[in-house]
C-alpha cells in the first residue's frame, strides 16, 4: 500500500508538447476555480446562506478546495491531491443541482440551469 501512495505523488514524464498543453490547461482551469472560489472565501463558513442546511465546515471545505485547489493547479503543487478535493466538490455540487434542486442541465425557460 505504501508504494501505491508513493506512486500517486510521482511526476509523470510527458513529451514537450504534452507538457505545454497540460501547463496551459492547468493554468486556465486553475484560474477558473480560483475566480469561482474567491467569492466563497470571503465568507467561507456561510457562503450558501443561513437557510442552506449545509454545515459550515462543509461549506469551508468546498470553498477551500475550489480556491486552494485552483492555486495548487496553477503552481503545480500537489496537483493530484488538489484534483481529488476539486473532484469531490464538483461531484457533490452536481448531485445537489441535479437530484436535490432538480435543476435542468439546459434550461428551456429563463432561470437556472
Amino acid at each position: 500500500m505504501n508504494q501505491k501512495v508513493k506512486n500517486f505523488f510521482q511526476p509523470v514524464v510527458v513529451p514537450t508538447f504534452g507538457s505545454i498543453a497540460l501547463l496551459f490547461l492547468r493554468i486556465v482551469v486553475g484560474l477558473a476555480f480560483v475566480f469561482h472560489g474567491w467569492g466563497k472565501m470571503q465568507n467561507p463558513m456561510a457562503w450558501m446562506g443561513p437557510d442552506a442546511g449545509v454545515p459550515g465546515i462543509l461549506q469551508f471545505l468546498a470553498a477551500f478546495s475550489e480556491f486552494g485547489g485552483g492555486i495548487a493547479w496553477i503552481i503545480g503543487l500537489l496537483t493530484p491531491l488538489a484534483a481529488l478535493g476539486i473532484s469531490f466538490t464538483m461531484v457533490v455540487a452536481t448531485a445537489m443541482h441535479a437530484f436535490v434542486m432538480k435543476d435542468p442541465f439546459v434550461a428551456s425557460t429563463p432561470g437556472g440551469s
